[in-house]
């Protein structure tokens, strides 16, 4: 039996290998590949040892996506969610956005918005 989709937005895989950078629970994070994005989170692949401060609910900081047409300007989240199958696995995290410039929304919206245009297309 599947689950109910909790997002509000949906999901897209951008083309490249898009990254975010973000500080959380005292740990930066650098150069994080990024799984997929929406209007209203992302997906980041973090390494297993890496992860393990990334609890429920943790404050994010300082979050930047590595991707063209994306500002450099802040963004700040929260942890919304955490998976890993086995020890030694990447964890996939859920980072849900909270606060953002205009200017990164405006960008935000347009690269999510134009992938779904061109994926539409195929």
């Amino acid at each position: 039996m599947s689950q109910p989709e909790l997002r509000d937005s949906r999901r897209v895989i951008l083309q490249g290998q898009p990254q975010v950078r973000f500080r959380a629970a005292g740990q930066l994070f650098d150069r994080i590949p990024m799984a997929n994005i929406s209007h209203g989170g992302c997906l980041a692949i973090v390494p297993f040892q890496e992860a393990g401060a990334l609890c429920l609910d943790t404050p994010v900081t300082e979050l930047v996506i590595f991707h063209p047409g994306m500002t450099a300007n802040p963004i700040s989240a929260r942890v919304a969610w955490t998976m890993a199958h086995a020890e030694g696995d990447q964890v996939a995290v859920g980072l849900q956005f909270r606060e953002m410039t205009r200017d990164t929304r405006i960008a935000l919206v347009a690269v999510v918005d134009s992938s779904i245009l061109e994926s539409a297309k195929r």
